[in-house]
């Protein structure tokens, strides 16, 4: 079995954020990964799920003796299945409530880096579904090691 990476482990601390969150109770809560998952099942008949993608890095720091990225930007991608989910907030409701829950908390030291933040040029996207019944969306985090 290998260790997590420092990039698992701020993927993962942000799912379990969520799925601490009262917002989220009935949502079906993933982690994107090689081997998807879900890391909290929720009401699958609520038609809301939210993917917390692989953190990706945006800098490397050149002070560091090892490889250590400087700035990591996250997305957490919100899927409404229009159809089912007639009883449960909008899309822009359940973008709202993520952001909410993670801008300006701070990732668990294990992680390596600290303070999330809403992205400032980009802090919501549209994204494309498979079904024309199904809204997404993107909400955009970056964060900042705390090693280098």
């Amino acid at each position: 079995m290998t260790a997590k990476s420092e990039i698992e482990k701020l993927q993962e601390a942000v799912g379990r954020r969520l799925m601490l969150a009262g917002d989220f109770a009935t949502a079906n809560i993933y982690l994107e990964s090689a081997r998807p998952g879900n890391l909290k099942a929720g009401n699958s008949s609520c038609g809301v799920k939210i993917t917390v993608r692989v953190p990706m890095p945006q800098s490397a720091s050149k002070y560091a003796a090892g490889p250590v990225f400087s700035k990591v930007d996250l997305q957490i991608l919100i899927e409404r299945d229009d159809a089912v989910a007639k009883h449960t907030p909008s899309i822009a409701a359940i973008a709202e409530s993520v952001t909410l829950a993670i801008h300006n908390w701070t990732a668990p030291a294990d992680c390596g880096y600290g303070k999330v933040r809403i992205s400032e040029s980009r802090p919501w996207q549209r994204a494309e579904s498979k079904s024309p019944q199904i809204s997404s969306m993107l909400v955009n985090f970056s964060t900042q090691s705390v090693l280098g």
